[in-house]
């Protein structure tokens, strides 16, 4: 394993915009008309976006059925990282298989609202904050909608919107059936579809006593050895880290995960089995960094 370090000062970001353009006029790689003409390119581009954008809204305005859609608002308090999970199929023409997935616990502010045209990232309403009592939900994403992971982030509030539809319930998830007599603590769950959007809001003026995101509490190894949640938090030195291979029939050794061994002040250890299989490999795992670990799943071997 080789880890590299870059100075700032010597990381350029390019990306096709005017921040590439000026580090080239800078090399002397590209004569400045070039630069200029490409801009006016550019510009030209973008105003027949805008222009097609607002004749198409200037028409949806003026014909009788402009796109409805149905929303509801969310904060999002805990996301989890995307990786390979075996998944139905999303579609017809789309078979059963390993897809990137995901999943983000979110509060649900309000009841769900019908509009005859997107809100998009308008202030929040009153009808949309209606509701006294916040509900959870958990939003599981897969395939391409897993192009929302880097949107979505924790204490923030977001208009989810289902388009060219009029039915609520759509943006109702499907909860666990509760008996008689036992108490139900499982969160409704609700797939993401394909054609769904999210539009950030700001904080709402209308919730000036909503409660921000809880973080979990972080334990130390000690409290973790010592509790009896099945999911934890927590945080400890990185004493050892040994790679766990799976022997194939062709070509030998496969990495496919690590074991790290975890301390804290008092000298109690415990072991973190990382399944790296399907996931890309995190740096930072050294012995002798600190590390927060969130949402691990607790397991006493006896």
């Amino acid at each position: 394993m080789v880890y590299l370090q870059f100075s700032l000062d010597h990381l350029h970001i390019l990306s096709p915009s005017v921040a590439m353009e000026t580090h080239l006029r800078h090399k002397g790689e590209e004569p400045g008309g070039d630069v200029t003409a490409r801009k006016q390119t550019v510009e030209e581009e973008e105003e027949t976006a805008g222009s097609k954008r607002r004749r198409r809204e200037e028409e949806e305005a003026k014909s009788g059925n402009p796109w409805p859609c149905v929303s509801m608002v969310i904060r999002v308090e805990q996301k989890e990282g995307v990786s390979w999970r075996n998944t139905g199929a999303e579609a017809e023409d789309q078979e059963a298989g390993l897809r990137l997935c995901f999943s983000v616990k979110a509060a649900v502010i309000g009841p769900v609202v019908s509009w005859r045209r997107d809100p998009k990232n308008e202030p929040m309403t009153e009808k949309e904050s209606e509701q006294k009592q916040e509900r959870q939900v958990v939003l599981a994403f897969s395939g391409v909608c897993t192009r929302w992971f880097p949107v979505l982030q924790p204490g923030c509030f977001y208009r989810l919107i289902a388009a060219n539809t009029q039915d609520p319930s759509v943006l109702i998830g499907c909860g666990v059936s509760e008996r008689s007599g036992v108490d139900l603590h499982a969160e409704s769950t609700l797939q993401v579809r394909r054609g769904w959007r999210f539009h950030t809001l700001t904080r709402p003026l209308l919730l000036p006593t909503c409660r921000q995101a809880v973080p979990p509490t972080v334990l130390s190894v000690s409290e973790v050895l010592d509790c009896s949640s099945e999911l934890v938090c927590f945080q400890g030195v990185v004493s050892e880290r040994i790679s766990v291979n799976n022997r194939t029939a062709h070509s030998g050794h496969t990495h496919s995960g690590v074991r790290l061994t975890l301390c804290d002040q008092a000298g109690r250890s415990l072991q973190v089995y990382l399944d790296l299989s399907h996931t890309p490999y995190p740096p930072g795992l050294l012995p002798g960094n600190t590390l927060l670990l969130s949402g691990f799943q607790r397991r006493l071997s006896r």
